[in-house]
């Protein structure tokens, strides 16, 4: 087994970043002026609106910081999974606990409409 210094240099960047983004945003949310019914859907809702507020081109700071929170935290494993070269088909494994990971992440943060379960 290698490693990758680089990568690993990068992941702990990573890792700080989406430390400090999270105080961040915890911080955006507690703050925030919000209504009564949002402030009880809590920060993934929060998160949400600034995730798609970035999405319909009209960024502001908050939602660029949400984006880049996201972005991190996708990066995470695969870059640390990577940064520890296997000789052997162990990163074929890396890679795709990764792409199930960034599945999951984006099924929690977009779990979809709920619209459609009412129409049936």
């Amino acid at each position: 087994m290698q490693l990758s210094i680089p990568l690993l240099v990068f992941t702990v960047l990573c890792v700080g970043a989406c430390a400090y983004l999270s105080v961040v945003i915890r911080q955006a949310y507690v703050h925030s002026l919000t209504s009564v019914e949002e402030k009880s859907a809590g920060i993934i809702h929060f998160y949400r609106a600034r995730l798609r507020v970035l999405l319909s081109g009209a960024p502001d700071r908050m939602s660029i910081l949400c984006g880049l929170h996201y972005l991190t935290v996708h990066l995470i494993p695969l870059v640390a999974g990577l940064s520890f070269y296997l000789k052997t088909d162990a990163n074929f494994l890396v890679v795709i606990l990764s792409i199930v990971w960034n599945m999951q992440l984006f099924q929690r943060v977009f779990p979809g409409d709920s619209d459609a379960e009412d129409q049936t």
